[in-house]
């Protein structure tokens, strides 16, 4: 029989992979929000889903996941914690520039644009 940690990670894997065959036939970009270690991070959305509104080019769909697999459950508590972190997602226009050489940044915020790239 195999343990908890192991059964946790292949459910991950699974739900991870059952995620992104759906995302694909379905127009979506899946982007996982994994910790530079490959394992989930701490925050409460694992995944955005994002996609080019159909028959709408100028418009984008984006949704924040958080990804349930196996026997895991789902409280209240969870859904107003997602639903506040999606509430403060902030777009943001941008336009790069390259010169052949470098990147150029034009807009954003200055946190961001300042940086040497």
């Amino acid at each position: 029989m195999r343990g908890p940690v192991w059964k946790a990670r292949r459910s991950e894997r699974l739900s991870k992979r059952a995620l992104e065959t759906w995302a694909h036939e379905a127009g979506f970009r899946v982007l996982f929000l994994d910790a530079d270690s490959g394992y989930p991070r701490t925050g409460i959305a694992d995944a955005v889903l994002l996609r080019i509104k159909p028959k709408a080019a100028d418009k984008v769909e984006l949704y924040l996941v958080q990804l349930k697999g196996g026997a895991s459950g789902f409280k209240p508590r969870e859904m107003t914690r997602l639903q506040k972190a999606a509430a403060a997602v902030k777009a943001v226009p941008l336009i790069i520039l390259h010169d052949g050489e470098r990147l150029h940044f034009l807009g954003g915020e200055a946190s961001f644009t300042t940086r040497e790239q």
